[in-house]
C-alpha cells in the first residue's frame, strides 16, 4: 500500500468522495466516516495548489477522537496519513477538519 503524496493533492482529488463512505484507521479497527464538505480557501498559499480543508462526519456510535495524525482511506488509490481536528458534533455524529495549506 503506497501513500499518497499530500504535496500533489487539490480539493478536486476528494469531489468524488463527497458525501461517500471513507475509513479510518483508529488504533487496531476501522472507523467509517463521510466525507461532507470541501472548502478552497481565499488564502495565500506558496504552494501551486490553492489551500483548502475537508470536513468528515463520524457516527456517534464511535468515541471521540483526539486531534492527531490518523490513516484515512478513500480508495485503494487515495490513501494518506493526515493531521484531523474535532471541530463539533452535527446531525450525523462529530464533525472533523482536515486542512491542506
Amino acid at each position: 500500500m503506497e501513500l499518497t503524496d499530500l504535496s500533489k493533492i487539490t480539493s478536486e482529488h476528494f469531489t468524488p468522495y463527497l458525501n461517500q463512505q471513507l475509513q479510518i484507521v483508529f488504533s487496531d479497527a476501522l472507523v467509517q466516516a463521510e466525507l461532507t464538505e470541501i472548502v478552497e480557501n481565499d488564502t495565500y498559499s506558496p504552494s501551486e495548489r490553492k489551500p483548502f480543508h475537508i470536513m468528515i462526519s463520524i457516527g456517534t456510535e464511535f468515541p471521540l477522537l483526539r486531534q492527531g495524525i490518523y490513516r484515512l482511506g478513500f480508495s485503494q488509490q487515495m490513501i494518506m496519513d493526515v493531521f484531523m481536528v474535532p471541530v463539533g458534533p452535527d446531525g450525523k455524529g462529530q464533525r472533523y477538519q482536515i486542512i491542506f495549506s
